[in-house]
Order: structure tokens, then sequence, then C-alpha cells
């Protein structure tokens, strides 16, 4: 019986090894956001993902939090239990742009094997 209970309790704690390695690894090495854009990663209890001057960004509970506002580069730092540093995130920021679309288009052509409909603004 003890040693059922010994084989259960391994597998159980190989088990959530396995679970924590497989979040580590989908955590990203680099991400691109625009300026103010929430960045959104999913963790589990015990890793925290933080700027280098301690601001947490997220944890198990929250994670969904501005990285920050400012154009330009920051370094997050993923620490299972805030003691064990894991992982190093490079975040790039960059500033929010527009694209407008303007003026006629010239020199599509459309294969179709069918009826095109279009229609003139």
């Amino acid at each position: 019986m003890k040693r059922i209970f010994k084989m259960l309790l391994l597998v159980f704690f190989l088990s959530l090894i396995y679970i924590y390695v497989i979040v580590i690894e989908k955590i990203p090495e680099k991400i691109v956001a625009f300026e103010g854009e929430d960045i959104s990663l999913q963790t589990i209890f015990g890793i925290k993902i933080q700027e280098k001057n301690n601001d947490v960004i997220e944890t198990s509970s929250n994670n969904e939090k501005k990285v920050s506002d400012e154009v330009g580069k920051t370094n997050l730092e993923v620490s299972l239990f805030n003691k064990i540093p894991i992982k190093e995130i490079n975040v790039d920021i960059i500033p929010k742009t527009k694209v407008i679309p303007v003026g006629s288009i010239a020199g599509v052509k459309l294969y179709t094997n069918g009826v095109l409909v279009v229609r003139n603004v």
C-alpha cells in the first residue's frame, strides 16, 4: 500500500514539473507591441513576470497588463516563485501608426471562375 502511494506521489510531482516546463517554454523570448497595448501571457501559480526594476507585470491571477506607454526597448524577467530566474523576455515597444488608404486602384487584374459583382461608390 505504501509503495503504491509513493508511486502515485512520484507521478504527481513529475506531472507537475512537466506542466511547469510546458508553460515556461510557451513564454516567448521576444515580444513586439504597440505603445499602450496590453500584453497577455498565460502563466500558472508561481511564475512571475516582472521588469528589471521589480515592478510586477504578470502573475497567475493577473495575466494582462500594460508594459509601457513609452516607445523603446525593455527587458522582463520570468522567475519561479520570485526566487529562481528562469528566462528573460525582450520587449520592443513601437509607436502606434495609422494606415490610411487613399487614391484609386490601378493595375489590378482579377481572375474568377464565376460572377464578379463590383459596386462603384
